[in-house]
């Protein structure tokens, strides 16, 4: 899915149901998800503000983008949190969601690490290429 117009309305920040500490929870994600959106949000946030993203294994992330992504199936926008420490974690986070049908991704890398303002553009843009 590619955004074709700006976000709009409720997009919200969802958390990321587990059975164990390296495991999905399909049957919860589907529940979850089928919830949030028969109750009108406009889009979901993914990996994002909830902050479980970062105690969650790469395999499992690219898990929920993919199961994510694949459940909505462009009934509404995916928004996929990249935020990493690696550059190159977040590049391939945002490939995950690229490929899956994510709408989009946001990350904060920038505004945590050292970086010259120079370099923030650069940084910012070159996950989503």
């Amino acid at each position: 899915m590619e955004l074709h117009k700006p976000l709009r309305g409720v997009i919200t920040a969802m958390i990321t149901p587990l059975r164990a500490r390296d495991e999905l929870d399909h049957a919860g994600l589907e529940r979850l998800v089928e919830h949030l959106i028969a109750g009108g949000v406009h889009g979901l946030f993914i990996l994002g503000t909830t902050g479980e993203a970062p105690g969650l294994s790469y395999r499992l992330r690219a898990e929920l983008i993919e199961r994510t992504c694949k459940q909505v199936a462009e009934r509404l926008p995916v928004i996929v949190g990249i935020t990493d420490t690696a550059f190159v974690e977040a590049a391939s986070l945002a490939a995950a969601a690229r490929k899956f049908g994510a709408a989009g991704g946001g990350g904060i890398g920038a505004l945590l690490l050292s970086c010259q303002p120079s370099g923030i553009v650069g940084v910012c843009r070159a996950p989503c290429r």
